[in-house]
């Protein structure tokens, strides 16, 4: 498949699928990379939203964002995420600097964690990008690539790709600035050997700079898994008349609230939770409300899921579990619906359900 795309005013524009990993291969229109988004073309713009783009993740400086606005801001439907790096992006000025600049951006784990968080937990596809998605984008997509398992020399080729792809940006720097360090405008293939070695010394390894970041259990295998399948769920936190929740006893022997994926017919989210509730447990339901909340996690090596949740109460139906995936239902009170949910994400959607649930009885 095609890994580089070709815009009219986008330059490094590229997809993050295709290498190999951990759990086989990464897949393809998950993550992409670019440089600025700014001088889009409408053409552009609509070849973005034909790739069903959800998310934009601009790490950018502030000032940059403020003066070189996102342009794909005019297309309906995706969410931006407004981040920067530790050191807002400076133009190093030797190679040895670089592989400082490098380090820089990871070492305040504030700003770190919130751009690998969202790696992990936007809905996909998603771009990342600043100014020439080569160093910023670059240190932030190496080490998502070599967490979900792509080889050291596969993540490094993917980096050393970015200055065939910018040729403008390279022209403009070279007129405007002509004693811009050509180390910084062509880093060369022992860069992120020195950078990797050096960030070895300070954190040891991935698992032990995410900890660093204060990323969980959950979290963190969610991004060691993030360029695989992306799989969509919708599901329902179900309370009968006397406020009880509907919790199921999975065969796998864990307890979850209802929910399930989404199939080509399904005529959208309501239509998917209402479906797989009634497959489930036999219950016809109601919606209270068209609000949702939605959790992102790794249920299996190579998966990244989103499933949203509406609130609802039974319209019809008897209770009758689906033995192939449900052993036993379950109506209790949210505190002890609380304590038995296997998941902590389940008990995060059953405190926000009870609280909406609450606040429309």
């Amino acid at each position: 498949m095609n890994r580089h795309f070709v815009f009219d005013g986008i330059e490094n524009f590229r997809d993050l699928g295709g290498y190999t990993c951990r759990y086989g291969t990464t897949h393809f229109g998950v993550l992409y990379r670019s440089g600025s988004l700014t001088d889009a073309s409408q053409e552009d713009l609509a070849k973005i939203a034909s790739m069903g783009i959800k998310s934009v993740i601009d790490i950018r400086s502030d000032k940059d964002k403020e003066k070189y606005p996102d342009a794909t801001k005019a297309i309906e439907g995706i969410t931006h995420y407004e981040l920067s790096v530790n050191g807002n992006g400076r133009v190093p000025v030797s190679r040895e600097d670089m592989i400082d600049s490098y380090l820089e951006m990871l070492e305040e784990p504030h700003q770190a964690r919130k751009i690998f968080m969202a790696i992990a937990h936007v809905t996909k596809p998603a771009i990342i990008h600043c100014v020439a998605g080569k160093d910023r984008t670059g240190v932030f997509v190496f080490l998502t690539l070599l967490l979900n398992g792509v080889p050291f020399e596969e993540a490094n080729a993917d980096y050393l790709m970015s200055p065939a792809y910018l040729s403008r940006l390279r022209e403009h720097t070279k007129a405007t600035n002509p004693d811009f360090p050509s180390a910084v405008m062509d880093p060369d293939a022992n860069l992120w050997p020195e950078v990797w070695n050096r960030f070895l010394e300070k954190y040891h390894s991935l698992d032990e700079y995410l900890d660093f970041l204060a990323f969980n259990e959950s979290d963190a295998w969610l991004l060691k898994n993030c360029l695989g399948k992306q799989e969509r769920s919708f599901g329902a936190v179900v309370f009968n008349d006397n406020g009880e929740v509907l919790v199921e006893r999975m065969q796998k022997g864990h307890f979850s609230l209802p929910k399930g994926h989404v199939e080509r017919f399904d005529k959208g989210p309501k239509d998917t939770a209402r479906r797989e509730i009634l497959e489930e447990t036999g219950l016809n339901i109601e919606f209270l409300s068209d609000k949702t909340t939605s959790i992102e996690y790794s249920p299996a090596p190579g998966i990244a899921k989103k499933v949203s949740f509406f609130v609802a109460k039974p319209a019809g139906g008897a209770l009758h579990p689906q033995k192939e995936e449900v052993s036993e239902i379950y109506w209790l009170k949210p505190e002890d619906a609380h304590l038995c949910l296997t998941h902590e994400t389940d008990r995060y959607v059953l405190k926000w359900a009870y609280a909406t649930y609450t606040a429309l009885s």
